[in-house]
């Protein structure tokens, strides 16, 4: 007799559960382990439904995690909040993230640093931030992270992806399609077509103190539907690399719930976007390609040549203080 469709949806709804060990063994399976410093995309409410037991469920993942890289391990969370882009005034401690509930979650109890890009921001935070112990000379380090006011710097010291190179840091997707912003950063690096230097300013707000009209640079995408990015491409890009050994991106999916979790190495991820761009701009766009005359016609007075950028040096702040 077949099943009715109530019986078919219990049952998926089943598959979608899962228990908190069985994440802790997922995460470790994608190849994280103690010690290591890990960035986390995620999506949560496309991995399934897990059994909480009393737990929030941003606790329940983040508990998951320094499961596994424990007391000197270091968790890397985009925060992005696009505030100049939305004409706001930006505050680290205060201003949501648009993307990411786990930083969120952070930002509402006051756990880790905060970088002061007031679009592209990050969250840095040990086991001892989330347990509110003595700061582990981990903790004590980030305090200390200073990030310069170009969004996307790739190559430049310090940014982002020098930092996470220089602690040979992991990937870990949360979520049913993997996505990784750092690919604007190697468009920036090799200075694609379909993007350019945009000029920002606002308010931030830092503590007590008020800082008026901060420049912010973001390479920023040409505002064609041909240059957004395709999630279906990005998929492929990914599953690619899974099988290339040239790159040793070590990208690993794990089934949990209803979907894969897959983490990789951030070197080898790195290295495979800069082929990819290298050979064709649209990898993971949705195309066609434009010609150089599509491409140049787009104007923008914010618009801004490498010369002309303001570089400057923000420290993060500490969310906790």
């Amino acid at each position: 007799m077949p099943l009715s469709s109530a019986d078919t949806q219990n049952m998926n709804k089943k598959a979608s559960r899962f228990t908190f060990d069985e994440l802790v063994h997922a995460i470790q399976a994608t190849g994280l382990k103690q010690s290591d410093t890990v960035i986390a995309f995620c999506s949560l409410f496309k991995l399934g439904r897990p059994i909480l037991d009393g737990r929030e469920l941003e606790r329940f993942y983040l508990d998951a995690i320094f499961e596994v890289i424990a007391d000197d391990g270091l968790l890397v969370l985009p925060a992005f909040s696009y505030s100049f882009c939305k004409h706001e005034q930006y505050d680290p401690k205060t201003t949501l993230s648009d993307v990411n509930v786990l930083s969120n979650y952070c930002i509402k109890h006051g756990i880790g640093v905060r970088s002061l890009d007031p679009n592209f921001s990050y969250i840095f935070l040990t086991k001892s931030d989330l347990y509110k112990e003595t700061k582990s000379s981990v903790a004590l380090e980030i305090r200390d992270l200073k990030f310069s006011n170009v969004s996307f710097d790739c190559d430049e010291e310090p940014s982002i992806p020098r930092f996470l190179l220089s602690r040979n840091s992991r990937f870990l997707n949360l979520s049913a399609v993997p996505y990784c912003t750092l690919l604007h950063n190697v468009e920036q690096k090799l200075d694609v077509n379909t993007r350019y230097y945009k000029l920002f300013t606002g308010s931030i707000k830092r503590d007590n103190e008020v800082l008026d009209d901060v420049k912010i640079y973001y390479f920023c995408r040409k505002y064609y539907p041909n240059t957004e990015v395709d999630m279906g491409k990005l998929d492929l890009f990914f599953r690619q690399l899974e099988s290339d050994t040239k790159h040793n991106a070590q990208i690993v999916r794990v089934p949990i719930g209803k979907a894969d979790i897959l983490g990789g190495s951030i070197a080898g991820i790195l290295s495979g976007f800069i082929e990819a761009f290298t050979e064709n701009p649209y990898v993971v766009s949705k195309g066609p390609h434009l010609t150089a005359e599509q491409i140049d016609s787009v104007d923008d007075p914010f618009k801004v040549a490498v010369s002309d950028i303001d570089r400057q040096l923000f420290n993060v702040v500490d969310l906790a203080s």
